[in-house]
């Protein structure tokens, strides 16, 4: 005869079942707890460190407004790599490289980078130029010598008296909606009397007029090669421009080279160096001011990567512009 199951041993099985399933609930609540707790712990540091970071951004714009001289170098104490407000700041000129975008064709041929002169392979190398920065194979298809990242920048303003007629003229229609203005600028540059264009500062809003308000700073009157940061291959091919008539620019560059390297070139050094009257030409394309700078910011593993432009002066002396340079935030990125 057939026993009957006890009804004690299917209870205590039952219980066995509920107690590991309550256990497992629980083990799972607890890592999702813990690992919800890790989460907003994560979040918390990045916020602090994000807070930090625009904190040090601040005081680094406090700071070069208290210690910005005629000239900017980087012995400077805003250009040296520090700590401010607890985070680890370090500066760099963004802007005295060459940008293909805007520069004169000379230069861009006496660098060996004939085919972009020539304009045939501008666009695609425009293109190109973020890839390249980046340390990335450039995804535009380039023909031609490449120069290495460290003569690029992506970071200056369409000088009048030095950029491409092509490339003031492009700059000015993108940004006013103006095309017959825009070429009537290219034209009216185009014949400006003498060897090289030579436009002041307080002359640049009736050139730019009707639409100075929307194309400026991006076009300015600014020496777009700060002699204290400009690489030294783009220095000697600068010197070399056929219309400075330096004959001996190699060694002039030399010698620049290692003037900057004992300390801050001002525009007087610049001068003797050169051994060129002020009139020079070359002097429109070299001077001793930063116009871009860009700034890596870490603390508490946020990281921070921004750029300020100093506004050209256009109107008062150079010394009351020197006293309160302006400075626009460009670009400002967290990395993820």
């Amino acid at each position: 005869m057939k026993r009957a199951p006890k009804e004690g041993g299917s209870a205590s099985l039952a219980a066995l079942v509920l107690v590991v399933a309550f256990t497992a609930i629980c083990a799972g609540a607890g890592l999702m707890l813990g690992a919800l707790g890790q989460a907003l712990s994560r979040a918390e540091t990045q916020r602090k460190g994000e807070a930090a970071c625009e904190a040090a951004l601040a005081a680094w714009i406090e700071l070069y407004h208290a210690k910005v001289g005629e000239a900017d170098s980087p012995s400077d104490e805003y250009a040296l790599p520090g700590t401010l407000a607890g985070a680890a700041v370090s500066v760099e000129d963004a802007s005295s490289r060459l940008n293909p975008r805007l520069a004169s064709r000379d230069l861009i041929a006496a660098l060996g980078l004939e085919s972009l002169a020539a304009g045939a392979n501008l666009d695609s190398f425009s293109s190109a130029l973020e890839d390249i920065l980046a340390g990335r194979p450039p995804r535009a298809g380039l023909d031609g010598a490449i120069p290495p990242a460290e003569l690029l920048t992506s970071f200056s303003y369409a000088d009048v008296n030095t950029s491409s007629l092509e490339a003031i003229e492009g700059v000015y229609a993108r940004r006013s909606g103006n095309g017959a203005a825009a070429s009537a600028l290219a034209a009216r540059l185009s014949t400006t009397s003498g060897a090289a264009r030579r436009i002041a500062p307080d002359q640049l809003e009736s050139l730019l007029a009707p639409d100075y308000a929307l194309v400026f700073p991006l076009i300015s009157v600014a020496p777009p090669y700060n002699v204290n940061f400009v690489p030294p291959a783009l220095l000697e091919a600068l010197l070399g421009l056929p219309g400075f008539g330096i004959a001996d620019h190699e060694d002039r560059a030399r010698l620049l080279l290692a003037s900057r390297a004992g300390g801050k070139i001002n525009s007087d050094r610049l001068v003797a160096a050169l051994g060129m009257a002020r009139e020079n030409p070359v002097y429109l394309y070299l001077g001793t001011k930063t116009w871009f700078w860009r700034l890596r910011i870490v603390a508490d593993g946020a990281r921070l990567e921004a750029v300020l432009a100093r506004i050209p002066p256009t109107r008062g002396t150079e010394l009351e512009a020197e006293r309160s340079p302006r400075l626009r935030l460009v670009y400002r990125r967290f990395a993820k």
